[in-house]
């Protein structure tokens, strides 16, 4: 359906008369004159009904006549532009959801056609429909950037004032990919708006723009905040969702690790391990035993903390057969275990493996926090060489990103300023003006 043409009711009489070698008196019949079926076809009189079916009426007398058969209907010369305009755009969403699930770049060359026709025929509820659509799949891709421009596009056409299911779930697609795209207060943003202008949405709806906005608090540092609504957030979760009540114990006590309160984050951690110590759920499993270790060594329980991290180790490698979206983080974890243990080397091998695991899934928050550390530990030994190859790095995830992070650059030149490397810091400059 890539080539399509939207016709009006005048062009479709004239390719009719075309096909059918036919006059326009001939058509008119003597119910009509020659003169108005002219008038629509120059498209200065609109086609009635009642017209239609008076052409339609000749048609078949004509084709007894002249013997042809007729493969139109009068509901087809009625259709005018904007009904052709809606059932091509029906078509389009269908066929898009279609390729939907390869993952390939099918669903990109075909939105490219979808969003040309879209150009001349502004209707709105397709609009958002396809734009909602084009967010979901580039979120299911890990483009999270492609994702809420599109999560945008569809957000602004919609009517904000009356609380719709399609509005919240919206929202709260919104207020997620932003987290992920590092736009923390916009996060923030969306999810307050939702709470503040919709205050009888389902329970479901309110933990998870709780949720969704603790995360972001977190990300921001602001702990207590992130505290306030995870602790908010489980009020209205279902407590038979024990993978859901789960994941907010878990953030909250990561909350408690970062404030540097590590009973209390022992506390929850022990209670949340008790539940997932038989590996039904390896992802919740593997970051609650990390999140342990990181209790014991902030404890300065070395028994405990040998203890656990053995058992992760034991489990590591089947873990990371297993190709899950959490392989990232566990290993920034485990980065993070050893670097806490001043063992460097170990702490360099697992943020290497952080950083592979990121790339292949495309997770440039993960991506960001491993080649932060990797650059700590090469300024800490000294090591030039590896230096060079995460400055590569940087620019490969820039260019997925299309902008840079402030935080690796500034490590980067105060290594290379470091070492007196002035040409590396001028050409690291030079290549930073792109992104401006």
């Amino acid at each position: 359906m890539d080539c399509v043409e939207i016709l009006s009711p005048g062009d479709k009489i004239k390719l009719l008369r075309r096909k059918y070698k036919l006059k326009q008196e001939e058509i008119s019949g003597g119910k009509i004159t020659r003169n108005l079926i002219s008038e629509i076809e120059t498209n200065k009189a609109s086609l009635t009904r009642n017209t239609a079916e008076i052409i339609f009426d000749n048609l078949n007398i004509l084709s007894k006549k002249y013997k042809f058969d007729i493969t139109e209907t009068v509901d087809y010369l009625m259709e005018d532009e904007l009904y052709q305009a809606n059932k091509i755009l029906n078509s389009y969403i269908n066929e898009l959801k279609s390729v939907f699930p390869y993952k390939d770049r099918s669903f990109s060359k075909k939105l490219k056609i979808v969003e040309s026709f879209l150009i001349k025929w502004d209707i709105k509820d397709k609009k958002i429909q396809i734009y909602e659509l084009a967010g979901d799949y580039f979120s299911s891709i890990n483009d999270y950037y492609k994702g809420a421009l599109y999560y945008e596009k569809a957000f602004n056409l919609m009517d904000k004032l009356i609380c719709t299911e399609e509005l919240l779930g919206l929202l709260k697609k919104l207020s997620k990919v932003y987290a992920y795209t590092n736009k923390h207060n916009e996060s923030i943003e969306c999810a307050e708006f939702a709470l503040d202008h919709f205050p009888n949405m389902p329970n479901y709806y309110k933990a998870l723009f709780l949720y969704n906005s603790s995360i972001s608090f977190k990300k921001l540092k602001q702990y207590n905040k992130a505290i306030k609504n995870l602790e908010a957030s489980e009020n209205y979760i279902d407590k038979s969702n024990l993978d859901k009540l789960i994941e907010i114990w878990n953030n909250k006590g990561t909350c408690f690790l970062d404030l540097k309160e590590y009973k209390r984050a022992l506390e929850i951690f022990l209670k949340i391990f008790k539940l997932v110590e038989e590996k039904t759920n390896m992802d919740e499993f593997m970051m609650t035993i990390t999140n342990l270790i990181e209790c014991y060594i902030g404890l300065n329980d070395s028994e405990n903390t040998n203890k656990y991290l053995r058992i992760t180790l034991d489990n590591l490698q089947d873990y990371l057969n297993s190709n899950s979206e959490y392989c990232p983080e566990v290993c920034c974890e485990l980065g993070d275990i050893f670097k806490n243990l001043n063992d460097l080397k170990n702490a360099e091998i697992y943020y290497s493996k952080a950083l592979k695991f990121s790339k292949e899934e495309k997770l440039f928050i993960e991506a960001k926090r491993a080649i932060c550390n990797l650059i700590d530990i090469c300024t800490a030994l000294d090591n030039v060489e590896k230096i060079d190859e995460l400055e590569i790095e940087t620019f490969i995830l820039s260019n997925f990103e299309t902008y840079l992070n402030n935080n690796i650059m500034y490590k980067l030149i105060n290594f290379y300023s470091t070492h007196n490397m002035n040409a590396k810091i001028n050409r690291l400059c030079k290549l930073a003006t792109n992104y401006n």
